[in-house]
């Protein structure tokens, strides 16, 4: 009996692996556990987190988002590269916000990376 079950729970865990595995040459169909997990620039929740970063940066204009991405935790993890005018120069950031179960935002990451690229490049 004792070796049925453990015949038993290898099959049933080797099903349940096979099952979630991605075929050779195919992409896995959903995100990662933990991973990041890119998101269009314009979807409503990266509007929001732009909106949230700008009230910690009152004095920075925050322009396009060039690249969103998400992140299921107790909450959200909102990552977004963006262009930041500085005076007259335009320059990259990648900011971090993080969306709580209750609501509110909390900054958590705000590197700028460099010069933007010209236009058209």
């Amino acid at each position: 009996m004792k070796h049925f079950m453990t015949a038993l729970t290898l099959t049933i865990a080797g099903t349940a692996l096979a099952a979630g595995a991605p075929q050779a040459g195919n992409a896995h169909p959903g995100p990662r556990a933990g991973g990041f997990v890119p998101v269009p620039a314009d979807q409503p929740l990266v509007l929001a987190a732009k909106a949230a970063i700008q009230k910690y940066f009152a004095t920075l204009q925050l322009g396009n988002v060039q690249e969103a991405a998400t992140q299921v935790v107790a909450g959200m993890n909102v990552r977004i590269l963006c262009q930041v005018k500085e005076g007259d120069d335009q320059m990259v950031w990648r900011f971090q916000i993080w969306r709580k179960l209750d609501g509110t935002w909390r900054l958590t990451s705000a590197r700028r990376l460099g010069p933007a690229a010209p236009a058209g490049q």
